[in-house]
């Protein structure tokens, strides 16, 4: 019989649309700001951001090796040419020590995360761990709430066009794409989790 947990997991689920259509809607003022300054010094990154980008890190590497177990570990096929383009933080997006620029980071990651959560309904016909999806859900909805409240961003629609440019939809595609998604997703948590640290930190 489904445990209490099992049907809260559910219902938090059913929500996350509705919740995302209310914070994220209508907003689509994108402007520059003058100098580094957080728009909101009071909601600066601080140790709850981080506590939220560490555990859905742990979530996406639990459901990614979950996948990779199940679907490859009897293979050594190169899966490596069906990978697609997803959103990795680099060198020119301000998020490292050496050349830190605190409001375009956070964009940065807010425009990321916008673009694996229009990701995740194809992630999800694969059938991994409901629980660890619904947390990445809860995760990515309130930490683009906490950046929303920081900065000014651009929430102009997302298209993940790389996968209708996928003409084979085959069974070993729809695999090797989603462990594409979820491999990268999990890089860009991790250096997601250094940059609010570091945020964190200068204070």
């Amino acid at each position: 019989m489904p445990s209490l947990l099992h049907y809260l997991g559910l219902f938090l689920l059913a929500l996350l649309p509705l919740a995302s259509l209310g914070l994220y809607s209508g907003d689509t003022d994108f402007y520059e700001t003058s100098g580094s300054q957080l728009q909101n010094e009071a909601h600066a990154p601080d140790h709850k951001w981080l506590s939220i980008a560490r555990q859905m890190r742990r979530d996406i590497a639990s459901v990614r090796d979950e996948q990779f177990k199940r679907d490859f570990a009897d293979t050594s096929n190169e899966f490596g040419s069906v990978r697609i383009q997803t959103p990795l933080l680099s060198s020119s997006d301000g998020c490292l020590p050496s050349d830190f620029t605190a409001h375009k980071c956070l964009r940065r990651i807010y425009n990321g995360l916008r673009v694996y959560q229009a990701y995740l309904p194809y992630v999800e016909r694969e059938n991994l761990t409901a629980a660890h999806m619904v947390d990445i859900k809860v995760g990515i909805t309130r930490l683009l709430h906490l950046i929303k409240e920081t900065v000014k961003v651009n929430d102009d629609k997302v298209h993940p066009t790389s996968l209708s440019e996928l003409s084979d939809d085959s069974t070993w595609t729809r695999k090797t794409v989603t462990h594409s998604i979820l491999h990268n997703f999990a890089d860009f948590m991790t250096d997601t989790s250094r940059a609010i640290n570091y945020m964190k930190n200068i204070k």
